[in-house]
């Protein structure tokens, strides 16, 4: 589907991230804004890092929704925005804070990380994050006579309002992934999300198909 329509398949996932954002928090007509996480080996000479590193920066991507748009809608705006931040050196704003905060002491990271999210929850209003992982392996994982028949990966478990999905690809199957606190937020409420990106998800992929 989105070799077909010129889009990137990160495109499409987050057309379907925004367009859930959207309607569970009934935000139609409103600026939605999402946190997107980028690979900051982009910047390194060979694209190599030492093996534990976190390379991950982070960029936000921001457009209004409108209830009448069709998926197809929502996609272009996606589409043009993520251009945009293509060409805006993603992630490195993120990469600088976070190398700022290596040269202070621990505990005034922790009361400064602890302060934003106090500025959140007194907000009402929150960002949420979508990070596409990619691929863990695009062949089965054989375990002796036992072939692994799933494999994805969690995202950090968050307090309300803080929410993160995860995205991951094994053996060319795709895998959505949220981790959270009940008690924060309702599971039902996060199984009605994920269900609204996997319906707009599957009707897009149906319309290329029987087009």
């Amino acid at each position: 589907y989105s070799l077909n329509i010129g889009v990137s398949i990160n495109d499409v996932l987050l057309c379907a991230y925004f367009r859930a954002v959207s309607k569970i928090a009934s935000l139609q007509n409103n600026m939605v804004s999402v946190n997107l996480t980028i690979d900051l080996r982009r910047y390194l000479p060979e694209q190599k890092a030492a093996g534990i590193t976190n390379l991950s920066g982070g960029s936000i991507i921001a457009l209004e929704h409108n209830p009448a748009d069709t998926f197809e809608d929502t996609l272009s705006k996606v589409a043009a925005e993520t251009k945009k931040m293509k060409n805006d050196c993603p992630g490195m704003r993120s990469a600088v804070l976070m190398e700022r905060l290596t040269r202070l002491e621990f505990r005034d990271v922790d009361e400064f990380f602890r302060r934003r999210r106090e500025q959140a929850v007194k907000s009402g209003l929150s960002t949420p994050y979508f990070s596409n992982i990619g691929t863990i392996t695009d062949k089965p994982i054989y375990l002796g006579p036992l072939t692994a028949t799933d494999c994805f990966m969690t995202g950090p478990a968050m307090f309300a309002p803080g929410f993160v999905m995860l995205a991951g690809t094994y053996d060319r199957a795709l895998t959505l992934t949220v981790n959270f606190f009940q008690s924060t937020l309702p599971k039902k409420l996060v199984g009605e999300f994920v269900d609204t990106m996997a319906t707009d998800l599957q009707n897009c992929v149906r319309r290329d198909a029987s087009a």
